[in-house]
């Protein structure tokens, strides 16, 4: 094509032209010809072949400036446009501008990136309601009060925080996403039924993204000396008061107790049938719910009830005392092989779903573990009254916080 004329009619006369010709199998060599640079030309001769899928790189499909488009999608389409431009890979990445295009627009996309204005505001709803759901928010006070005058990373939301929130802008977003493509450690599940080999071949278009061998604590290693409980309440105007009791433990994910502690916890406060639910709400009346749960990571534990504030000495001192009991070793035999079947059939459940798996597989990489599925459930059928015992001595109350409607409780 000669004396096309400027570059935007021109590379459509272009694209008509040698397209046409193409598409009926004519032609081993295209030259483009635009009153232009003559760098512009090669651009538009090689997105001519791509758009017929002769040309190897990344294809960019991106929504019409419609009403429902909420973010920059045309900027940040041009943005993506470039940053991949020298990726010689069959890649097709769709920017969507809205949610409701991605699903349609974009299910053919191998990688698709929709935007919302909105995001912002439901992650800062999301937010507010730590603060309005009541037991959400005496847990996040209780974790604040664990953590008062340390960095300890337990007192860090996934969240976020609302003061933070306000300050995030476009640009924040997009560095972060930037930052994740180039630093950090990429690791990809594949799960189903499929040729090994096959998985590796669909993966070649993102052969050139770099994974970083990140140096990181997958777990707690500090243990906590406490020396005195802290008792801490606050007046709010509601109608069932919410108790927590925040507990430091001496085990995590990685210590050979460790399974020990989860059967400790299932047995404690884990189950419907736990010593918790049956003595403290069954046969004494004195919560509306109560429960226990580990996070064996960062070596804490939690016990969590709804309960009549006047109720609060009651309460507080029956949960120390069945502890007691547990650290004295007068341990329940058959709540024992119960707390044993139930946590095994919570584990054979990762089998029923891809997600669940995945998410087992990855938890054993961050934690440098070869451990299966299968092992894991011997490691639990061979857990003893002992060990239990061992493992409620490793548990130790820090604090204790009433979320309440009236002062004097404590």
């Amino acid at each position: 094509i000669t004396e096309a004329g400027t570059e935007y009619n021109g590379t459509i006369k272009n694209a008509i032209g040698i397209g046409s010709l193409l598409l009926n199998g004519i032609g081993d060599t295209i030259r483009v010809s635009l009153s232009a640079d003559p760098i512009r030309e090669v651009i538009a001769g090689r997105s001519i072949l791509s758009a017929l899928n002769l040309y190897d790189n990344v294809k960019i499909i991106a929504c019409p400036t419609c009403g429902r488009c909420e973010w920059e999608c045309m900027a940040f389409a041009k943005k993506v446009e470039e940053y991949t431009a020298k990726i010689k890979k069959p890649l097709k990445i769709a920017v969507m501008g809205c949610v409701v295009n991605g699903p349609g627009e974009a299910k053919d996309a191998d990688l698709g990136i929709a935007g919302a204005k909105e995001e912002k505001k439901s992650l800062y709803d999301s937010l507010r309601r730590t603060y309005d759901k009541k037991s959400r928010y005496a847990l996040k006070k209780t974790i604040e009060i664990m953590c008062e005058g340390t960095d300890d990373i337990l007192n860090v939301s996934p969240s976020g925080n609302l003061f933070d929130l306000e300050a995030i802008t476009n640009e924040d977003v997009y560095q972060t996403y930037l930052d994740l493509l180039h630093n950090s450690q990429i690791l990809i599940y594949s799960i189903g039924d499929f040729e090994y080999d096959s998985i590796f071949e669909s993966l070649n278009v993102l052969s050139d993204l770099k994974t970083t061998d990140i140096d990181y604590q997958p777990v707690c290693l500090d243990d906590k000396v406490i020396t005195k409980v802290k008792e801490k309440d606050e007046i709010q105007d509601l109608n069932q008061s919410k108790l927590v009791m925040g507990y430091r433990s001496k085990i995590n994910a990685l210590h050979p107790l460790y399974y020990g502690l989860c059967i400790f916890d299932t047995m404690f406060g884990g189950l419907y049938s736990s010593d918790l639910f049956r003595i403290i709400r069954e046969e004494k009346g004195l919560a509306y719910s109560v429960a226990s749960q580990v996070v064996s990571t960062e070596k804490v534990m939690y016990i969590t009830a709804g309960i009549d504030g006047n109720n609060y000495h009651l309460v507080t001192d029956l949960i120390i005392k069945l502890h007691e009991k547990y650290k004295n070793g007068e341990i329940d035999e058959s709540l024992l092989q119960t707390a044993k079947e139930n946590y095994i059939a919570d584990v054979k459940g990762v089998y029923d779903s891809p997600y669940a798996l995945t998410s087992f597989i990855h938890r054993m990489d961050i934690l440098n573990s070869t451990e299966s599925i299968e092992q894991l459930i011997d490691n639990i059928n061979n857990v003893t009254v002992e060990d239990v015992m061992l493992a409620s001595r490793a548990v130790t109350l820090e604090v204790i916080f009433l979320l309440t409607n009236k002062e004097g409780n404590i």
